[in-house]
Parts: structure tokens; sequence; C-alpha cells
């Protein structure tokens, strides 16, 4: 896998002359079966000076955080106005390694008024469709600046810790496909001739607007390294 890296990092570093301008083969396309991944969880933000919810699903959710801790208090007793229910989102990168940091966004669910000043208090992030816990989060909240002026975004640049790696699924036993971003005839020619050129014939043709495939056979001899 990690030869099967190089090439792929070698692939994308390609520059190319199109209509005059020349871009990188990672701008206009991607490698089949590399992707991002979305993320997704649900947690509470502390320290709101009252303007958190006035729902009865916060004053719920806190009744378990306070049980988690070997707590017990009745949701009657509970106020929530410091405190907001909020959802979180983020990608995680291919690639990404146990222990890499990346961006978070959160977002009220319910009635507050305001996140700003507010802590994420730790919260699990799940892949969409599954339950496996990706990544945790937690940390001061930066508001989202708009025109709107809307108070009840917000993120923590580099908030969750990554807890698991989604692993890369690539075809590589003979071949390895680049997809167009913009299907074009001509632009995937292009791309097949300019890495013929630059690494050998029939390493690259062109399958449809959409595909060239990369052949390893020709390209690399089980020497990815070298190449």
């Amino acid at each position: 896998m990690k030869k099967i890296k190089v090439l792929l990092i070698m692939l994308l570093l390609i520059n190319l002359s199109l209509f005059g301008n020349t871009v990188r083969l990672k701008e206009i396309s991607r490698i089949k079966g590399v992707r991002s991944n979305k993320l997704i969880g649900m947690g509470l933000v502390i320290g709101l000076a009252g303007t958190g919810d006035k729902s009865a699903l916060t004053p719920q959710m806190l009744q378990s955080l306070y049980s988690y801790f070997g707590t017990r208090i009745a949701i009657s007793q509970i106020q929530s106005k410091n405190v907001a229910a909020v959802m979180l989102t983020a990608e995680l990168p291919p690639f990404k390694k146990i222990g890499d940091t990346i961006d978070v966004n959160i977002s009220s669910i319910n009635d507050a008024k305001s996140l700003e000043g507010g802590i994420l208090l730790m919260t699990q992030l799940k892949g969409g469709m599954n339950q496996e816990i990706y990544a945790t989060a937690q940390g001061s909240l930066t508001m989202v600046k708009n025109k709107s002026n809307n108070m009840v975004n917000g993120y923590i640049a580099n908030g969750a810790v990554v807890e698991k790696e989604i692993p890369i699924k690539l075809d590589t036993n003979n071949s390895i496909d680049l997809i167009l971003n913009e299907p074009d005839f001509t632009t995937a020619s292009r791309i097949a001739n300019t890495i013929n050129k630059r690494f050998g014939y029939e390493t690259a043709k062109s399958i449809d607007p959409s595909i060239i495939r990369i052949n390893k056979t020709f390209t690399f001899h089980d020497d990815l390294v070298s190449f």
C-alpha cells in the first residue's frame, strides 16, 4: 500500500497544459476509490451566557450526562439556559491517520439564541451509514461570520481527533482509474497522452470521457518506488 500511495501522489502532481492553462492533475480529477467521508455527531455546547436552549430535549441530554458521571438528578431540576444541543458535521479526508486532526462544524438544533462563547463537550463523530466512531471532537467554538449575523453556527479548527482510519479500497491488481471532475473526450485524451510521454507508451489510456486507466504492468513492474 505504501508503494501505491507513492504512485497516487506522483500521478496527481503531474502538470498538464489544457487550453493554454497549466493545471495539476489533482485539480481536475480524482482517483477511483480515494474519497473523503462525511461524519456526523450530536453533542452539547456549554458555557453560554443565558442564550441556550429552552426546549425539553436539552435537559434530557444533560440528565444522561449527569448520570454518566454518577449523579442522579430530576429533569425538573435541570436548567439549560447556558447549554445548547448541537449537531456536528465533519469531513474525513483519505489517508488521515489515527491522531490526526480535522475541522468540525457545529450548529444549534433547538432554540438557542447564540452559541457565542460556548465550549463543545467531547462528542463522538460517526460515519453516515454505520455506527463506527471515526473521530472525537471537543473545544471552544469560533463563530461563523456572515451577513445575516447568524450566531447559531460555529466551527472548531482542528477540533476533532481521528480515532479510526477509513480503509481505501483500490483495485491495485493491474490498473488505477483516474476520474475526471468534468467528463470531456479531449481532456481525457490529453491527460493520457501526457502520462504516456512522461512514463512510457501504453501507460495510460482514455476509456471514456471521464476515465483514464493507468496500466501499472507497463510502467512499474512491481517497483513503484523506483517509478
